[in-house]
């Protein structure tokens, strides 16, 4: 299965360690992303209130589809 892997992402045997530290850096800054978005989306509605709520869902979904 091993090699499998190594032939379909052509990654040498001596490369695995780096290849691990940089998925596991990847997933740490994927979770600390994740959560900071939680954080400020919490804070906003915080100040707000949860009557803004709708309109932030269209602005953030309106702003998708502008970035695309």
């Amino acid at each position: 299965m091993k090699q499998f892997v190594n032939k379909l992402f052509n990654i040498r045997p001596e490369e695995w360690p780096r290849v691990i530290i940089l998925f596991l850096l990847l997933t740490v800054t994927n979770i600390g992303a994740i959560w900071g978005a939680t954080i400020a989306y919490a804070a906003l509605l915080e100040q707000l209130g949860l009557g803004v709520l709708p309109w932030i869902f269209a602005l953030s979904a309106l702003l998708s589809i502008l970035a695309r």
